[in-house]
């Protein structure tokens, strides 16, 4: 759980994510370690939620490479600048990965532990939330980089040719298609992440039939 600590005054965003990581899939096997139907379930929710926002974050990335030639992820106060979308969409990410109410990383780690705790594993419990704490302020940290614009920045000239480049340029339909595909999961995402206390008991629903019915059915045939 606390790998991710060593990703504190880090500047790299693919070793900070690499170390957050292993820290959030702490979070899910602890919750299969209390071995309770509820915390496994939300587990497995947990997983989910944390898979979508890290692929959104991938390829919010992956589209500005392609088309703005970005080079260095390390740049993501330049992402203003370009696209209003994918810049307010990272910061609903990161605060969401952050525990921020009312989005779904809040809701999420709050019923993931709360079962922990029920289940009476109270130290893995209080470790969790405080290394969720400790996450909280790394993600915030990539919020304030984000948000801080460098307008003085040595490669912002090349980007701005880049970017003009980029909308002068032509594109295959194929291009174009994936392009469209992958904003409107992002869309997804979006919506997702806001209203996401709406969706969290059929998410619940679909993720206790799917224990009960693969886990500890399965279990029992054996």
């Amino acid at each position: 759980m606390f790998v991710g600590c060593l990703a504190y005054r880090m500047q790299d965003l693919k070793t900070i994510l690499a170390y957050t990581t292993v820290s959030q899939l702490g979070y899910v096997m602890a919750g299969f370690i209390v071995s309770s139907p509820l915390a496994i379930k939300y587990s497995l929710v947990y997983l989910l939620v944390y898979c979508l926002q890290l692929v959104g974050i991938f390829v919010i990335f992956l589209v500005l490479q392609a088309k703005y030639d970005f080079t260095n992820l390390n740049q993501l106060f330049l992402i203003k600048k370009y696209n209003k979308f994918y810049y307010y969409l990272l910061i609903i990410i990161f605060f969401s990965l952050s525990g921020i109410p009312p989005l779904s990383g809040f809701f999420i780690k709050y019923f993931l532990f709360l079962h922990i705790y029920n289940s009476g594993f109270f130290i893995v419990a209080i470790l969790g939330v405080i290394s969720g704490f400790i996450m909280s302020i790394i993600y915030l940290q990539m919020t304030l980089q984000l948000m801080t614009v460098k307008e003085s920045h040595i490669d912002l000239n090349v980007y701005e040719q880049n970017k003009k480049m980029a909308s002068l340029g032509t594109y295959s339909v194929l291009y174009n298609q994936i392009i469209f595909g992958l904003n409107c999961f992002l869309f997804g995402l979006f919506f997702f992440n806001s209203f996401f206390f709406f969706l969290l008991p059929e998410l619940s629903f679909a993720m206790g039939e799917f224990v009960y019915i693969f886990i500890y059915a399965g279990c029992r045939s054996k």
